[in-house]
């Protein structure tokens, strides 16, 4: 195994690995104006670095209502607050080096 090793920050490395071929990264988005505006409420949130916690409303058998929260991971997970920049420099810019490096 060959491991390359790329820098965005001096002193801050991150590894990137030939044997990961395939990375799964998502971006959490706000709510649209209109979403706003029809009263919805925002059902993701990203917990860590690598994961997202989703709440779906559900319905008892007494009719009752409740959320049920369920937590997804992924390699990556990105706030909605992160820059394209952000998600460039883990996704696209490790990918682009390692091409260019041969």
């Amino acid at each position: 195994m060959h491991l390359l090793v790329w820098s965005v920050n001096p002193g801050k490395e991150q590894s990137w690995t030939e044997i990961e071929k395939i990375r799964v990264c998502v971006r959490k988005r706000p709510l649209g104006v209109r979403e706003m505006r029809r009263g919805e409420i925002d059902v993701a949130k990203v917990e860590e670095k690598n994961s997202v916690l989703v709440h779906e409303k559900k319905e008892a058998v007494d009719l009752k209502q409740y959320l049920q929260q369920h937590i997804f991971y992924f390699d990556e997970a990105f706030e909605e607050t992160c820059t394209n920049y952000d998600v460039y420099l883990k996704t696209a810019y490790p990918l682009i080096q390692h091409v260019f490096s041969g």
